[in-house]
C-alpha cells in the first residue's frame, strides 16, 4: 500500500493511493490534511484511489471519527474507485455527515473536476473551448 497527499493549491488537496488501506495510511493522509485544517482553512478534498482495493474496519472507523471532527472545513470531496467497498464507504459516510461526496469510475470526469477546482482555486480563467 502507498499514499501519497499534496495541496495542489491552498484550499485543493489531493490524495494518490494504491493497495489496501489500513489505520496507518489514512492517519497519514489525516495528518497532512490537518496542516491546512488547523490553521482555520476549508480543503476541498480529491482521492485518487482507482488502485485501492478496499480497506481494514478499523481504517474505515478511524476516518469516520476524524470526518466527524473536521467535516465544518472539508468542502466536497471527489474520489476516483473501483473497489465496491470503497463506493459503499463513501455512500455511507455522505448520509452519515450529510457530505458532498461525488464518486467516479473513469479518470476523465475526475480529472476535469480536479482541474476545475485549480482553476477556481487559484482564479485562473478556465480555458478556451477547443483548445
Amino acid at each position: 500500500m502507498e499514499v501519497r497527499c499534496w495541496l495542489a493549491t491552498p484550499t485543493v488537496f489531493v490524495t494518490r493511493a494504491t493497495g489496501h488501506l489500513d489505520e496507518a495510511s489514512i492517519r497519514f493522509y489525516a495528518e497532512h490534511a490537518e496542516r491546512t485544517l488547523e490553521s482555520g482553512g476549508k480543503l476541498l478534498v480529491f482521492h485518487d484511489w482507482l488502485a485501492v482495493t478496499g480497506y481494514k474496519p478499523q481504517a474505515r472507523a478511524w476516518l469516520a471519527v476524524w470526518i466527524g471532527r473536521w467535516n465544518a472545513q472539508l468542502e466536497a470531496t471527489h474520489v476516483l474507485l473501483h473497489s465496491p467497498q470503497v463506493l459503499m464507504a463513501a455512500t455511507v459516510t455522505a448520509m452519515t455527515f450529510r457530505r458532498a461526496i461525488y464518486t467516479y469510475v473513469n479518470e476523465a470526469p475526475f480529472l476535469e473536476a480536479l482541474r476545475g477546482a485549480i482553476d477556481a482555486s487559484s482564479g485562473s480563467p478556465p480555458p478556451a473551448a477547443g483548445g
